[in-house]
């Protein structure tokens, strides 16, 4: 392998394409590239749970056929990417981290963002890790084991998209799928050093659009990629009643245009009741300030202080998935012993408490509206503390205070709740090598925004494609 092709982990999902469609790379040796990193690197990261060799590398050999004969290619047209294990492809099981759906069972049919990937060429390498059925900060479960942060073992990727945000980190694939219902795209990219945006709700199709909360979207380490997967993705689609029109203008073109100068930007370390690590807070505000100082944007003193909706938040999304587990027949003993504790304490909820708990999103999204009247980007940092262990609980305790009702990511839930879009991008990191995020939130459709701000800061705060040890 030449000097070229030991280095492919560096470039991102377009450069990769670029070279792959002027001949300079073969599709068929870049998919056998990230596979072979999959199989040297994976043993100490365990960030896959499924890998299909033989399909990725025959529609890599299709995409190199069809270049060589003339033929037209899609805009991604031989580039892998890892796919988070909520999300169906075909030839490929969905297990979604949990033993009781029992065997692994080959899907017959793509969802629709990865139907969309394939036509632009894009080639699925395999199932990223989950915690069981993304009900965790931290990405471990008692059928695949626990997956590990690339900048530093011995912690969490971050959950519950962390398999995705591990591989891309280690440089296994160039970009990977992830779902985000209450930061589960932001906190792994943030725990490991990358791009994730949270979409304005409904930009990106689903197979059912059932979810009131939870986005698909991607991990990237630039804000390019994440631009034109977007552009690839996105649009309506028959089988999710909640997915948007295309937006007028490719998101490629618009976050090199226009201006940011003037726009109000406010910022908020803790929404007025998080208990947070003060180095964390420390990197994400130095980074807040760097953007301001070269984006033009207006620093407003707007103090946003919504209402602790985490209880609520846990409650909802524990009662939904004990309903689902009961309407398959589904016995919830099978599940992981973590999963069922958090069932057996948290999902008790009556018909009562169901409406209180929707009275409290409701107010959460009054407070939103009026923060976006009067302001029109809104920085925090993306978690409360920076990675924690690969096998611990969510901290109960930071910075000597009582977190068990906020926890690692109290910062990011309101944007699904209000279903608006949010960022993470890297900030730096810690004294000891851990990756800090700075969440950037905007009006709904206004991802374009949050993308021009990211790309803005790849430029003057460039960040690392992978994790040190994995260069």
């Amino acid at each position: 392998m030449n000097t070229q092709c030991k280095m492919l982990h560096h470039l991102s999902a377009l450069e990769l394409a670029e070279r792959i469609r002027d001949r300079r790379l073969s599709a068929e040796e870049v998919t056998a590239f990230f596979l072979d990193r999959i199989f040297q690197y994976d043993e100490i990261i365990n960030a896959f749970v499924f890998v299909d060799t033989e399909n990725a590398l025959s529609a890599a050999r299709e995409v190199d056929r069809k270049i060589s004969t003339g033929h037209a290619v899609g805009r991604l047209a031989g580039v892998p990417f890892g796919v988070k294990d909520f999300t169906h492809v075909k030839y490929m099981p969905t297990m979604e981290g949990s033993r009781i759906l029992g065997e692994a069972v080959l899907q017959g049919k793509d969802d629709p963002v990865i139907e969309r990937l394939r036509n632009a060429g894009a080639i699925p390498l395999g199932k990223t890790n989950v915690p069981e059925f993304g009900m965790h900060s931290a990405t471990y479960n008692e059928r695949f084991g626990i997956t590990r942060n690339p900048w530093n073992t011995q912690r969490t990727p971050g959950g519950s998209s962390g398999g995705s945000s591990a591989a891309v980190a280690a440089g296994l694939v160039p970009f990977a799928t992830g779902t985000d219902g209450g930061g589960s795209i932001r906190t792994p990219a943030a725990y490991c050093g990358l791009l994730g945006l949270k979409t304005t709700h409904g930009l990106i199709p689903s197979r059912d659009g059932s979810s009131l909360l939870s986005c698909l979207g991607f991990l990237t380490t630039t804000a390019a990629d994440t631009a034109v997967l977007l552009d690839l993705s996105c649009g309506p689609h028959l089988l999710d009643r909640m997915s948007l029109p295309r937006p007028a203008e490719a998101f490629e073109r618009l976050i090199s245009r226009g201006s940011l100068k003037g726009l109000k930007a406010a910022w908020s370390p803790d929404f007025g009741y998080a208990p947070m690590e003060p180095e964390a807070v420390d990197i994400a505000r130095k980074c807040f300030e760097t953007v301001v100082q070269n984006s033009g944007l207006d620093l407003s003193n707007y103090s946003y202080r919504p209402p602790n909706v985490y209880r609520a938040w846990v409650m909802e999304s524990l009662n939904f998935l004990k309903d689902a587990l009961a309407a398959e027949g589904l016995d919830i003993r099978q599940l992981d012993t973590r999963t069922q504790g958090l069932l057996q304490t948290f999902s008790k909820s009556s018909a009562a408490e169901h409406i209180r708990m929707q009275k409290e999103f409701l107010e959460l999204e009054n407070t939103v509206a009026d923060l976006f009247s009067q302001v029109d980007l809104l920085f925090t940092p993306a978690t409360s503390c920076p990675a924690f262990g690969a096998s611990e609980e969510i901290p109960a305790n930071i910075a000597g205070k009582d977190a068990t009702w906020t926890g690692a990511e109290p910062l990011s839930m309101f944007a699904n709740i209000a279903g608006i879009p949010a960022i993470s991008i890297p900030a730096g990191t810690t004294s000891d090598g851990l990756p800090v995020g700075l969440q950037i939130a905007a009006r709904r459709h206004e991802d374009k925004l949050l993308l021009r701000l990211a790309q803005l800061m790849e430029t003057v705060q460039p960040w690392p494609r992978t994790a040190p040890d994995f260069w």
